[in-house]
């Protein structure tokens, strides 16, 4: 019996120690699993993350590229809507080639493939402007220069762009609505005397409404006379509204004769006999001498015609009538130049050496102006520009 007991005792030892040693191996095992477990969950928590970092990313990316997309599909559009609607972008007017006292009669191949070929028509030297689209429109408008006479040795163009009565230039920013009619008249040089000395205004160039309320007008030069070494800046064309008052220089009086104000042509003479015609304004003639209807000067040129009279330049002698725009005329003879044309026009000339006529008057109702006295050597002009 002792044995058996001894024997029992000795194998549930030995039992025991078998299941101490399988719960502490079991137990091991349950730890390795639980780490393995922690690790897969800081794992999968590393991965998610990091998708969900990637996610945003590309969701970024995407919104960005949409962003983008539309914003081109916008600009294709407003670009297509441009196209479409005329393709206007900008329009340049000119003399048409005409020259001398009367304006342009034939609009001509002139404006063949340009923006504005099938928005002019022409009345009476006046070219007329639809306008293709409501907006913002930049216009620049420049006055033509006047003549000069053969004894300022003035017949290289060098030489004549030295002293010759030069144009203003004018420039704004205006609202126009679409459909409207705008009226243009691009300024024609003054008359060149290949014979004697004195010489026709230059003319102003126009640019008004239907109703020719202004918009912008830039004045035209004065003609010159005998003008061989000087130049004298009461010759050009002027940026104020006034018309620019004649030199007188040789004779030394007090003041020359005065030019146009207010939209009105130059008509002072203060009886003189030998002056040169007037420069015509917006609204009335310049002041013309007896031979040519008016009331003084009896050798004197005509006056320039104002703009809602027609605008044509006054006759004078020797080819030196003014130029379409109201450029008055010179006697031709020694007897005065002309005035240039403009919102007011400029003075008359007088007789002698070393003088002109007095730059006509501009007018700008524009916004964003730039103006420019002296400025343009040849026949006027008009750009207008589409602000986009």
């Amino acid at each position: 019996m002792a044995t058996v007991m001894v024997y029992f005792a000795v194998a549930s030892s030995a039992g025991y120690q078998e299941l101490k040693s399988w719960q502490l191996s079991a137990g091991q095992q349950l730890q390795e699993l639980e780490t393995q477990h922690f690790q897969g969950l800081s794992e999968m928590r590393n991965l998610t993350h990091g998708l969900m970092e990637q996610l945003a990313k590309l969701n970024s990316e995407v919104l960005h590229g949409f962003a983008e997309l539309h914003a081109c599909k916008r600009e294709v559009e407003e670009r297509l809507a441009y196209v479409e609607y005329s393709g206007f972008r900008t329009a340049n007017f000119t003399t048409l080639g005409a020259t001398g006292r009367a304006g342009p009669t034939s609009l001509g191949d002139h404006y063949r493939g340009q923006d504005h070929e099938k928005l002019v028509t022409l009345q009476n030297g006046i070219q007329l402007f639809t306008v293709p689209e409501t907006g913002n429109y930049s216009i620049e408008a420049a006055g033509a220069s006047g003549g000069w006479d053969v004894y300022s040795f003035k017949m290289t163009s060098g030489r004549v762009e030295s002293v010759v009565g030069r144009g203003a230039r004018v420039a704004g920013t205006f609202f126009l609505q679409k459909a409207a009619l705008l009226k243009i008249l691009a300024g024609q040089e003054g008359g060149k005397n290949n014979d004697t000395f004195s010489s026709g205004g230059g003319g102003g160039t126009f640019v008004t409404s239907a109703d020719d309320t202004p918009l912008l007008i830039a004045g035209g030069g004065g003609g010159i006379q005998h003008l061989a070494r000087n130049r004298h800046a009461e010759c050009h064309g002027t940026a104020a509204t006034e018309g620019q008052d004649a030199p007188w220089l040789v004779r030394l009086w007090l003041d020359g004769f005065a030019g146009g104000r207010n939209g009105h042509g130059a008509t002072v003479s203060k009886g003189y006999v030998y002056v040169g015609g007037g420069g015509g304004g917006l609204l009335t003639n310049g002041g013309s001498g007896k031979l040519y209807g008016g009331t003084d000067g009896s050798n004197g040129g005509e006056g320039g015609y104002a703009f809602v009279n027609g605008g044509k330049g006054g006759r004078g002698k020797h080819g030196s009538d003014g130029g379409f725009g109201g450029g008055g005329g010179g006697f031709g003879g020694g007897a005065g130049p002309g005035g240039g044309g403009g919102y007011s026009g400029g003075g008359r000339g007088k007789d002698g050496i070393d003088n002109c006529g007095g730059g006509g008057g501009s007018y700008n109702n524009g916004t964003n102006p730039m103006e420019l006295a002296g400025a343009n050597v040849g026949p006027g002009y008009v750009v207008i520009t589409k602000v986009r």
